[in-house]
């Protein structure tokens, strides 16, 4: 997954799902609540703030190995916190792509040096922003839409945007929540300081009876790993990091 892709799939994303979900088929979803509001300071979301579901182009990996050969860090935590991160914005200087840091607490590794009780930041894509963007899109002179738009789908005349905060997330990988237990797979970004997500594929939720379960269940490269006990998914994992 790149921001390049991100931001073609954003450039018609909020206009033409907010036009879908008018329609009433579309995947813009109201009444939803961040799962943190206190971490957000100056973000003013309400309970019927919308919450948009978009869809991301992203790299495939062909199995667990590669997933595991590839990551800096393969952990199981929980999450503790949530905060705003940084902004991707376009040639204007307006926000189109926010992401959130969530703050995770280590309680196993799989690879890695991270020790259990150490908390980590990690960047994911999506949180909260305004789509003002996508007013000014929709002022262009003869706006075009790409080809996976459909057809039938125009762009909102600007009225139809709310100009407000909007909950942005992706549906390959929605926005952690705090009391999630997950094991992940991270890369290490030296420019931003932080770790980071490199495939939708390499999220898993633990249960409370300690099993693992992928996020993309269907997936198959991680198919297989769905309801392993962690002890055995995490010996898995490091059978596959010495590979």
């Amino acid at each position: 997954m790149t921001l390049t892709s991100i931001r073609t799939a954003l450039a018609f994303l909020v206009v033409a799902l907010l036009a879908s979900a008018v329609a009433g088929v579309g995947p813009l979803r109201q009444a939803q609540r961040w799962p943190d509001l206190s971490a957000f300071e100056g973000i003013r979301l309400v309970d019927d703030a919308p919450k948009t579901t978009a869809e991301a182009s992203w790299v495939a990996y062909p199995s667990f190995e590669a997933i595991v050969r590839k990551a800096d860090l393969f952990v199981v935590a929980e999450v503790v916190g949530t905060a705003p991160g940084r902004r991707v914005t376009d040639y204007t200087g307006t926000d189109v792509t926010p992401f959130t840091n969530v703050q995770l607490k280590i309680l196993d590794t799989g690879k890695g040096g991270a020790a259990a009780g150490q908390t980590i930041t990690i960047e994911q894509y999506g949180g909260a922003y305004r789509p003002t963007h996508a007013i000014t899109d929709s002022r262009l002179p003869q706006a075009t839409l790409p080809p996976a738009a459909g057809p039938g789908v125009q762009p909102l005349p600007p009225a139809a945007i709310p100009d407000r905060d909007t909950l942005l997330e992706f549906r390959q990988d929605p926005l952690l929540k705090v009391g999630e237990k997950v094991a992940i797979a991270l890369i290490w970004s030296a420019d931003l300081g932080l770790y980071q997500r490199f495939a939708f594929q390499a999220r898993f939720a633990v249960d409370a009876a300690g099993r693992v379960h992928p996020f993309l269940r269907d997936d198959p490269a991680v198919a297989a790993l769905d309801g392993l006990p962690l002890a055995q998914f995490l010996a898995v994992v490091r059978r596959a990091a010495v590979q």
